[in-house]
């Protein structure tokens, strides 16, 4: 498992001034106030996060995507980005190369001659 411990968490309500986060095969199984966390387990990683705050991945629900774009948005913590117009190939390719998780609205509706997808 891996244990961020000491950390400030937004819950989506509340402030955890002092957390403890377990994962475990890349999803959260548990966030409890470090006076009430469990004991990290040998063979468990540790971050020590004291003065530092975790934040889950960002969403950007509103993008138009381009080779490289998937890449830079995982380095600024967007982890999903929703394009807004895309051609299935060209997604595909693009979901490829790693980086954020890509989602589509798909080809887009458009009248002839209108928006031309490069």
């Amino acid at each position: 498992m891996l244990v961020f411990r000491d950390i400030r968490v937004f819950t989506g309500e509340d402030v955890i001034r002092s957390a403890e986060v377990t994962v475990a095969a890349g999803v959260i199984v548990s966030v409890a106030d470090i006076a009430r966390g469990r004991t990290p387990a040998p063979g468990d990683e540790v971050i020590e996060g004291r003065g530092r705050t975790l934040l889950p991945g960002l969403i950007d629900a509103h993008a138009h995507v381009f080779p490289g774009d998937l890449e830079q948005a995982a380095l600024f913590g967007v982890t999903t980005v929703l394009d807004m117009m895309s051609d299935p190939a060209q997604a595909k390719a693009l979901r490829e190369t790693g980086g954020a998780d890509l989602r589509t609205a798909g080809t887009a509706a458009t009248v002839p001659g209108g928006y031309v997808c490069m």
